[in-house]
């Protein structure tokens, strides 16, 4: 989980500073091609395991539940904190920038995960907290 939100991290980053140099696209292709690669073979390699029925297998299913919303409730509080906390207007943007290419970890952690695990907002909120006193 936490070394794709490192590649959006990273990502975020240098498009941001840098812009979309041959150079960076290459390198951040690289970390992209390495983070897949270890992905499928897991996948490939692991046996699946059959889902869990006590979990809401659905995105509505699992944001119906009191306990997820207030789990929700709280993702949402601990990323405006980071983004009113910014330095300036520039890290605010790299912010949500940040949370753009974290959509995909994001929406997962909706679908199947249980949204009152904090584990599960930490990585998200230390690179937003990072990047909201970055330069």
């Amino acid at each position: 989980e936490s070394s794709a939100l490192s590649i959006s991290f990273i990502a975020a980053v240098i498009i941001f500073y840098f812009g979309f140099k041959k150079r960076d696209i290459i390198s951040l292709g690289l970390f992209a091609l390495s983070f897949l690669g270890t992905y499928l073979s897991l996948r490939a390699f692991l046996p699946k395991a059959p889902p869990d029925p006590q979990l809401a297998p659905y995105l509505v299913g699992n944001l119906a539940l009191d306990i997820n919303q207030s789990g929700l409730l709280f993702w949402l509080l601990l990323g405006s904190f980071t983004y009113m906390l910014s330095n300036s207007e520039r890290n605010r943007n790299l912010i949500l920038f940040f949370y753009l290419l974290s959509a995909p970890y994001i929406f997962t952690v909706w679908k199947d995960g249980i949204l009152w695990e904090v584990r599960l907002y930490i990585p998200l909120f230390l690179g937003s907290l990072f990047l909201s006193k970055l330069g």
